[in-house]
């Protein structure tokens, strides 16, 4: 999808370029004068040529972003994982906080779970 998204921009721009070169009048016997059937002819093709630069754009952006999701993921454990901790691009998530490791999550939200509950038993300091 790159390459067609390329090769349409390509073809669109030596399009508008020639659209733009477009000579546009007509030799009369007092000189030349606009011609509006060519000037209408031009501007068609200049719109066609800008349709053609807008797909090619939009088909190179898609293709880059399918080249990027083509990339291995860090396989991911069938294990549910506790303490409502998500994985997420290789992150173990919990809490707007991001552990490397899986076990590093649980560590800390265990730690998080018992301070909290050492401080339900003793509410004074």
């Amino acid at each position: 999808m790159r390459a067609a998204g390329i090769w349409l921009t390509i073809i669109g721009i030596l399009g508008a370029i020639a659209a733009l070169s477009m000579d546009v009048s007509v030799s009369t016997p007092f000189g030349r004068v606009a011609n509006l059937s060519l000037m209408a002819a031009q501007t068609n093709f200049i719109l066609l040529s800008g349709l053609a630069i807008l797909v090619g754009v939009i088909l190179l952006v898609k293709g880059k972003r399918e080249d990027k999701a083509d990339k291995p993921r860090t396989p991911v454990s069938n294990e549910p994982l506790p303490y409502g901790i998500i994985e997420q691009d290789g992150l173990f998530l919990w809490a707007n906080q991001a552990f490397p490791s899986r076990e590093e999550a649980i560590a800390h939200v265990k730690q998080r779970l018992a301070d909290h509950a050492a401080k339900a038993r003793n509410p004074l300091p």
